[in-house]
């Protein structure tokens, strides 16, 4: 089964007493290797008895996501309700205790195995006042955006509990389905947030470098992709090269590099300037033959006062 890769059970009674950068964390396999669909959480799992169909928030969780996977070029993806009834069982077990985790203590009140598997495979928040805005701040970040952008994801469960959000995005997931690469911002997208403010956990920055940053760049590829040693992606604005920090797959300085999978990820040193169009290339040999990608998104406009 799944591990938690860092974080997972910092107490967060704290953010009770107001706040305001919620967490945010991230399952990783034992293995380091993205585990096959045949071990998760299917819908036949579980036993379906008095389980609720659906809940509040599954429509609005199912449309933000799909509202990504669109921009991306990706299938759509529907609610399992057996994957949101244990996502439920999960955030009222981390409700309960005021903790935000992934695992669940069999001998602690609340406990269930529904809700057990549910917290190995989702991305986990506290302090959202929506799940649109739970998932707005997972794709701002790096390691959370990657299963949302899994090519063979086709359902999602959704459970909340006193603003503690569990979002099954990899029970429904049938791995190593081959894809184009995956690039977000995606060609010709418009309103881009200009920075990533810090708060994922594990957090994707170097110890050499402080949010806020640029919002996240990435070029995802198939697990099995290999990336020459000469890959490079860059970033440019009108033609001038944006100072940035770049990571690459199996990245050794990086302890959460198994969390990146096949992805290369691009923060500008700073937050990117807003009504302003930016170009990347990606350049380099990618499965033994040459690769290039351009591509190029607009950032949205300066807040109005």
């Amino acid at each position: 089964m799944g591990s938690i890769y860092s974080c997972a059970n910092d107490d967060v009674s704290s953010q009770d007493n107001g706040s305001q950068d919620p967490l945010t964390d991230v399952v990783q396999d034992d293995s380091g290797i993205t585990p096959d669909s045949s071990d998760h959480t299917t819908s036949d799992t579980f036993a379906t008895d008095a389980l609720p169909s659906s809940n509040p928030w599954s429509k609005d969780a199912v449309t933000r996501v799909n509202f990504y996977r669109n921009l991306a070029g990706l299938s759509p993806v529907a609610e399992d309700p057996v994957l949101s009834a244990a996502c439920q069982k999960h955030a009222e077990y981390m409700a309960l205790h005021r903790v935000l985790t992934h695992d669940e203590n069999p001998e602690l009140p609340g406990y269930s195995e529904e809700g057990a598997f549910a917290g190995k495979f989702s991305n986990i928040a506290y302090g959202y006042s929506t799940i649109t805005l739970a998932i707005d701040k997972w794709i701002e970040g790096i390691y959370h955006r990657l299963p949302l952008f899994e090519p063979g994801l086709s359902t999602i469960g959704v459970g909340m509990a006193q603003n503690y959000w569990c979002l099954d995005v990899i029970s429904g997931a049938e791995f190593y389905l081959q894809h184009e690469p995956i690039a977000y911002p995606a060609d010709g997208q418009v309103d881009v947030p200009v920075l990533f403010d810090g708060t994922e956990s594990p957090n994707p920055l170097p110890e050499s470098l402080s949010a806020p940053t640029g919002y996240f760049v990435s070029l995802q590829f198939d697990h099995d992709t290999e990336l020459g040693e000469n890959f490079k992606m860059l970033l440019y604005q009108n033609g001038i090269l944006v100072e940035s920090f770049v990571r690459y797959p199996n990245d050794v300085s990086d302890p959460n590099s198994l969390l990146q999978r096949v992805t290369v990820s691009l923060t500008a040193l700073k937050p990117l300037r807003n009504g302003t169009t930016y170009e990347v290339v990606a350049r380099g040999i990618v499965d033994g033959n040459p690769y290039e990608k351009i591509w190029t998104f607009n950032t949205k406009a300066a807040p109005q006062h």
